[in-house]
């Protein structure tokens, strides 16, 4: 969530404070709903599988988008 792919390819540092700030955010926000320990988890987990799947579906548009490489012969 945030920041460059482990794959390889570009990343920026705003990405990963974006994603460091919703984590904090979900942690000071999600125990105030009396869940149990598991709960959370579970929570914390299911949001984070949503913000990657968004994410890198946005990438795939956005690479999409680029114009396509062609391989020149000599």
């Amino acid at each position: 969530m945030g920041g460059a792919s482990i794959l390889g390819g570009n990343g920026h540092y705003i990405g990963t404070v974006a994603g460091a700030l919703v984590l904090t955010v979900l942690s000071g926000l999600l125990p105030a709903l009396n869940l149990s320990s598991g709960a959370l988890l579970v929570v914390y987990g299911a949001i984070i599988l949503v913000t990657v799947a968004i994410s890198s579906e946005a990438m795939t548009n956005l690479l999409s988008l680029l114009p396509q490489r062609r391989n020149k012969k000599p």
